[in-house]
């Protein structure tokens, strides 16, 4: 498990920070600095890139499955930051 926390997030009190600490101790904790609640939207290559880092830290198999899916974060990425358009479902 890795913990993305966006230290200018206003929905959640830095305070949280330390329950997630506490709840998953080995859980590494990734601390961005001037990014808010929704790290995909605000900084998605930033964030892409320490999911990347994470998964290819790991070992075996899973570590060449996290660096597929790794790559497949950084290729949509760039899509996160396009606004999307809602469309009301026909009748």
């Amino acid at each position: 498990m890795l913990v993305l926390w966006g230290m200018a997030d206003e929905l959640m009190p830095q305070a949280h920070l330390a329950r997630w600490r506490e709840a998953f101790p080995e859980a590494p904790v990734v601390a961005l600095d001037g990014v808010g609640h929704f790290v995909a939207e605000e900084a998605p290559e930033l964030g892409a890139d320490r999911v990347r880092a994470f998964l290819e830290a790991g070992r075996g198999d899973a570590g060449r499955r996290g660096t597929e899916a790794a790559g497949r974060v950084q290729e949509l990425a760039p899509k996160l930051q396009q606004p999307q358009r809602c469309v009301e479902p026909s009748r």
